[in-house]
């Protein structure tokens, strides 16, 4: 009966996690860490944010996955 009185705070623990993790994930891509709050919504807020284009830091503008550099200014993404 204890293991089932700390499920609650596990889970909780679980999704602060998730958003912290999403919250990095998105000032990665280059959006706001705000995004982190897409944690609420579990798996389906981690593929809305999967598919969120990604920045250049520098300059806003949207870039491939697969580049290194942006085309607009040359910064690193």
């Amino acid at each position: 009966m204890g293991a089932m009185n700390q499920t609650p705070v596990l889970q909780l623990v679980g999704v602060v996690l998730l958003m912290v993790g999403l919250g990095f994930y998105g000032a990665v891509i280059g959006r706001s860490p705000v995004l982190g709050l897409f944690g609420l919504l579990s798996c389906i807020g981690l593929l809305i944010l999967y598919f969120f284009p990604k920045r250049c830091r520098y300059c806003a503008s949207s870039q491939s996955y697969r580049r290194k550099e942006c085309e607009t200014c040359g910064a690193p993404v």
